[in-house]
């Protein structure tokens, strides 16, 4: 039940991000706020949360409190990326 819905939440979450992140439409240093992630991508807080846990294990975004700051990525780095999902 519960934790599959949030986990697609977060896989959608993700995949979102990762996308504007690798499309430039999120560039370098941009900080990217759970509140307006929540009310831009209509998930809630939580999934959201964890996209950007995940992001910054990959590297693509810097976490700090209840925000974070995109990373300057190469292309190589966005093809890796894309290669392990």
């Amino acid at each position: 039940g519960l934790l599959i819905v949030t986990a697609t939440l977060a896989d959608q979450a993700y995949d979102l991000l990762l996308e504007r992140i690798s499309g430039g439409q999120y560039g370098p240093a941009h900080v990217l706020r759970e509140l307006d992630l929540v009310a831009q991508l209509g998930i809630s807080r939580t999934p959201i949360r964890e996209a950007l846990l995940r992001l910054s294990e990959y590297g693509l975004v810097s976490v700090a409190g209840r925000s974070a700051r995109v990373r300057q990525i190469t292309p190589d780095e966005v093809l890796h990326i894309y290669q392990v999902r």
